[in-house]
C-alpha cells in the first residue's frame, strides 16, 4: 500500500476514479509499466520485489520521462487503475509525486514495515474501490 494516498482529498481520489482507465493483466505475461498504475487487485514481481493492491507503479518511468521501464510479471490476475496523469501534472503535482515516488522506494525497502500513513492510506484505498464499485 502506498502511503500517498492518505494525502490525497477525497476529491483528488473521485476524479482519479473518474478519469482512470480500467486494466487488467493475465497471469504469467511480463509488463511494462510505462504509465502511473495503481494496482486494485492482484500481485506482479520483478527481481523478487512483490508488489499487489494498493501499490503505484510507473510513477518516476513517467514523471523523469525516461526510456528505460522495468518488465514486471504478472504473478495472479491484475485489476489495475491507469492514472490520468497528464503532462501539466508534472508541474501541477510536482510535490504530491514526489512523496508518492519517495514512498514507493521506501516500500521496496525489506526493513521497511509500518509506515505511519499506511493505515490512513488503507483507508483511501477503500474509498477509490467503493467509488469504482458504485460507478460499475
Amino acid at each position: 500500500m502506498n502511503p500517498w494516498f492518505a494525502h490525497l482529498e477525497n476529491q483528488d481520489l473521485q476524479w482519479i476514479v473518474s478519469h482512470g482507465r480500467g486494466l487488467y493483466l493475465d497471469p504469467g505475461v511480463s509488463v511494462e509499466i510505462r504509465r502511473p498504475l495503481l494496482i486494485l487487485d492482484g500481485q506482479v514481481s520483478f527481481a523478487g520485489r512483490v508488489r499487489g493492491r494498493g501499490a503505484v507503479l510507473g510513477l518516476s518511468e513517467w514523471f523523469l520521462e525516461t526510456d528505460e521501464t522495468m518488465a514486471w510479471s504478472v504473478d495472479t490476475p491484475v485489476w489495475a487503475l491507469e492514472l490520468p496523469l497528464a503532462d501539466r501534472h508534472r508541474t501541477d503535482w510536482a510535490a504530491a509525486l514526489s512523496v508518492a515516488m519517495s514512498a514507493e522506494a521506501r516500500l521496496l525497502q525489506p526493513e521497511v514495515r509500518d509506515l505511519a500513513d499506511v493505515e490512513a492510506a488503507a483507508l483511501k484505498f477503500r474509498y477509490v474501490l467503493s467509488r469504482l464499485e458504485t460507478t460499475l
